[in-house]
Formats: C-alpha cells, structure tokens, sequence
C-alpha cells in the first residue's frame, strides 16, 4: 500500500531519488546555459532508457567546448564507450 510510504520512501521506491541526485550532479557540474532545457532533456533521456551511446552522447552534448567541464565530459563519454 503506497499510501502508508513516506514521501522518502515513495521517492526511493520508485527510483525517483537517484534520478533526481544525477540530474542535480549533472547540471551543476556542467552549469549549462539553458538550465531548464538541459533539465527537460535530462529526463527525456531517462523515459526513454539509456544505452552506453546515448549517455556517451549526453555527456559531450552538455557542455560547449570552451567549459572546463567538457574534457571532463569527453572522458567519461570515452569510458562509457570503452565497456
């Protein structure tokens, strides 16, 4: 019965929590400059299921080149592809 779970619960239950703890990561470490578009792509990538190409597409597309984050970004997209 869902309606007995706390509001922690029914975040952690549903797999809200980790979505929402990544996507505040994300955004910050990136700081893009429409933060609402990125934060609606964001979960547009999450409905629709990741794979390692989508998220290594995701971590470059974050941020535009001059960004200390983008080395950064291309790393991980590098790692993610080398699985």
């Amino acid at each position: 019965m869902q309606a007995k779970l706390s509001p922690e619960e029914y975040l952690e239950r549903h797999g809200v929590t980790a979505y929402v703890k990544d996507m505040i990561t994300v955004l910050l470490e990136n700081r893009p400059d429409k933060p609402l578009e990125f934060i609606s792509d964001y979960l547009a990538n999450a409905l629709q299921g990741n794979t390692p190409l989508m998220r290594a597409c995701r971590y470059i597309r974050l941020t535009t080149r001059n960004r200390p984050a983008f080395m950064d970004n291309l790393t991980s997209a590098y790692t993610v592809l080398c699985r």
